[in-house]
């Protein structure tokens, strides 16, 4: 790939991306502050900065222009790949609520919306998070607190839809619904490269869904967790 189509897309040349990549589907009050990164440079499609330790990449969100970023990343020399970003529960327990902070070791694949919405869905098809690369996260991130849960996740391509199928997802141990940690997998490893996701619980299916108006308690708890998961990152490559 040529440095001008690199550029073009992420408003910084492949050149200068650094061996550790931090995407984020959006951007939280705050979080770049967080991720100690100045300021992003926009491209046709994302944006990208740096610190000095690893580079930051709004790719907005949903599973394609993940996946496409990942792949894009390829002829860089990128190593390294951190999701951070937000997901719901299929159910509310002792340890997983609003604000927890998860990392999924695997992802179902249900990204596609018009299998989802006819019924007609393929065979059960998971990624996986690279699990050394897991690992050495949790373990140096859980030295702090709160604690990172990992889990078992799907990636789901509609919003409206993800609650018809809460008992199908229950029957498969499924504990957090997502829209873009199916693609990060599956992209990274195509590309060889090594992926995590961590992802802050923002609401409940069937009970603190998305839709309804988040508690001035809750978006304290989530945004807190947001600030917790990015200075977790930076800790992690100090």
């Amino acid at each position: 790939m040529s440095s001008n189509k690199f550029k073009n897309l992420f408003g910084l040349d492949e050149t200068h991306v650094q061996k550790t990549c931090v995407l984020l589907p959006f951007l939280p009050k705050n979080i770049l502050k967080n991720l100690k990164i100045d300021q992003l440079t926009q491209g046709k499609i994302y944006a990208t900065g740096n610190n000095d330790n690893f580079t930051v990449i709004h790719t907005r969100i949903g599973a394609s222009l993940c996946g496409d970023a990942v792949l894009y990343l390829k002829e860089t020399k990128c190593e390294n790949i951190i999701f951070l970003g937000t997901c719901g529960l299929t159910n509310k327990t002792d340890t997983l609520n609003i604000g927890s902070i998860l990392c999924p070791e695997s992802c179902l694949a249900m990204e596609s919306f018009s299998q989802a919405l006819t019924g007609q869905l393929p065979p059960d098809t998971y990624s996986h998070a690279d699990k050394n690369f897991l690992n050495e996260f949790c373990n140096t991130a859980n030295h702090q607190a709160p604690t990172i849960y990992k889990t078992k996740g799907v990636s789901f391509g509609s919003l409206k839809l993800e609650e018809h199928y809460i008992d199908y997802l229950k029957e498969r141990n499924i504990e957090v619904v997502d829209m873009e940690g199916s693609a990060l997998f599956t992209a990274a490893t195509h590309i060889q490269r090594k992926a995590i996701a961590i992802m802050v619980v923002t609401d409940i299916l069937n009970e603190k869904p998305f839709y309804n108006p988040i508690t001035p308690t809750d978006q304290t708890i989530i945004n807190t967790a947001l600030k917790k998961s990015a200075e977790m990152i930076s800790y992690l490559f100090l």
